[in-house]
């Protein structure tokens, strides 16, 4: 049902610990590698991808790879589900769930209970059909493809930079930042 690949000891300790924790009280729900030694054959078998925050809180590749496969990723943090709004755009919210970090960490929430019984199978197959439409945007070709990371990145930036230009002056507006 559910898969968790990553290091126990860094990134968001304390989400890895009770993925852990979980994991080992449900071993039939749940696959849990603690090193490099998972392979994309056991996303694809995969319903959820747990996707706890690494080395920095936002950014996974596993996330990635989770989508390209079609494993619904699991978020325990915000910042994570903030990222990559370009490659998510309209559709986050049918393709991934966001748990609540906090409740998570103190125990008060169960994985099994939270995404196998309040989830129907009919809204599990809509998530994973919105995966499959959209996975294309999280992978990156050699080749020229209008719908890939790259293309979705250069649009991105494309339509920032037109966010920052006065369009009577074509000058560069000054940001907050920049003040």
């Amino acid at each position: 049902m559910f898969l968790y690949t990553g290091n126990i000891g860094h990134g968001d300790k304390a989400v890895r610990s009770q993925i852990q924790k979980q994991c080992s009280l449900r071993p039939n729900y749940s696959t849990l590698h603690t090193g490099s030694d998972m392979n994309v054959a056991e996303k694809l078998n995969a319903t959820f991808c747990l996707e706890a925050g690494g080395n920095n809180p936002s950014l996974r590749k596993s996330i990635s790879d989770s989508i390209a496969s079609g494993c619904i990723p699991v978020f325990f943090a915000n910042m994570t589900d903030q990222e990559w709004p370009w490659h998510f755009q309209f559709w986050k919210a049918a393709g991934r769930v966001l748990v609540p970090r906090l409740a998570f960490v103190e125990g008060r929430l169960d994985l099994i209970t939270l995404l196998h019984t309040t989830l129907p199978p009919a809204h599990l197959q809509t998530m994973q059909q919105t995966l499959g439409q959209h996975a294309r945007g999280f992978q990156y070709s050699l080749n020229e493809d209008e719908r890939d990371g790259i293309r979705l990145l250069l649009e991105g930036l494309k339509e920032e930079a037109h966010t920052r230009v006065d369009p009577q002056t074509g000058h560069c507006l000054v940001t907050p930042q920049q003040e």
